[in-house]
């Protein structure tokens, strides 16, 4: 579809819903960060929140992008190929970002209520949220190299082993497409272990004892 054919009305609206994301994701993470200092823990939730940031960020950067399309106001010397592509990437990399650390957050919230005195006494939490950042960090390097791989090829920047690593660092970065049902099955075995776990309190005090760990 050509950029013209599209109303600008839904890239301002776009750029609206961005901003407000942004707002009230830089809120919570300050209310969460007050919440933290109290408790010295750093979490997956706390990723959690500062990787939407990020991805409400590029979500924006993104919509930005579309709407100067749309004005034709680009540089000549600037291809709309070359904004293509970037606009592909950023948004591609903000879903394996986002689907990575909501992943991780299911899985959290799963191990609190299967191992709740385990989950307190080996810190899960903090070291769950040294993985996500670790693997989002090595995600997006993957992605890099795989896009940058056709580039390096024309120019002949690297030699041939190194395009052959970059190739196949490529494709491995195709298994972060299976986070996001990584996420909806984890979150669907935490609902269901929650619902058990909390049949067989037997009072209001011992329901609680999760709800203090979040």
């Amino acid at each position: 579809m050509s950029p013209r054919t599209i109303p600008l009305n839904r890239y301002y609206a776009e750029q609206a819903v961005h901003s407000m994301c942004i707002v009230f994701t830089i809120a919570g993470f300050i209310l969460f960060l007050r919440h933290q200092q109290r408790s010295k823990c750093l979490g997956v939730l706390l990723v959690h929140i500062a990787t939407y940031i990020f991805y409400s960020l590029g979500s924006l950067f993104v919509s930005s992008l579309t709407l100067i399309q749309q004005h034709w106001i680009l540089p000549e010397h600037i291809d709309h190929n070359t904004v293509n592509f970037w606009k592909t990437n950023v948004y591609l990399l903000g879903r394996f970002v986002a689907s990575i650390s909501g992943a991780f957050l299911a899985l959290d919230r799963l191990l609190i209520v299967t191992v709740p005195l385990r989950y307190r006494s080996l810190e899960v939490t903090s070291k769950l949220s040294i993985v996500t950042v670790v693997i989002q960090i090595v995600g997006v390097c993957i992605a890099v190299l795989g896009n940058v791989n056709d580039k390096l090829m024309h120019q002949n920047i690297f030699s041939s082993p190194f395009l052959y690593i970059a190739r196949l660092l490529s494709c491995i970065g195709n298994v972060f497409s299976f986070m996001a049902y990584s996420e909806v099955i984890l979150y669907f075995a935490f609902c269901v272990s929650y619902w058990r776990y909390s049949r067989r309190q037997t009072n209001a005090a011992a329901a609680s004892r999760i709800m203090r760990v979040w």
